[in-house]
């Protein structure tokens, strides 16, 4: 975990904050081996205050940020079991690519927070809860 925002935080700090993250990924080895799911998901519910993962997944809108050279890839999470259009790391497999925000790693902090505000608002969660948005 790299940093906790509030809901309502600048684009600036959200972009800073993604990119302060991906520059520290994978510097502190992890507690778990990459096969122990159930104590990864443990610690991670425990970072987010969630009861379980299926319960984070269920509740949460997710975005998810790539960076693969000198691009970022934003990615919104489509959580919505109506019409499925993504799922973590799954490009290949009903990926609507006009969902997908690319731009270059260098890109203000203020950019890429939008660009991240933006893949939320259309990154949906459980059709109990709301409706997506087509």
């Amino acid at each position: 975990m790299f940093a906790k925002l509030e809901i309502s935080c600048p684009k600036e700090q959200m972009g800073k904050a993604v990119i302060g993250a991906l520059d520290k990924f994978d510097v502190v080895p992890p507690k778990h081996d990459p096969w122990d799911y159930k104590e990864l998901n443990a610690q991670l519910c425990g970072w987010l205050g969630a009861r379980s993962v299926n319960a984070l997944t269920k509740n949460s809108r997710l975005v998810q940020v790539i960076k693969d050279g000198d691009k970022l890839e934003i990615l919104p999470f489509d959580n919505h079991t109506k019409q499925p259009w993504y799922g973590p790391m799954i490009k290949d497999v009903g990926f609507r690519k006009e969902k997908l925000f690319k731009i270059p790693s260098d890109s203000s902090f203020e950019m890429i927070g939008k660009l991240i505000f933006d893949a939320f608002a259309i990154a949906t969660y459980h059709p109990e809860r709301k409706d997506a948005h087509w």
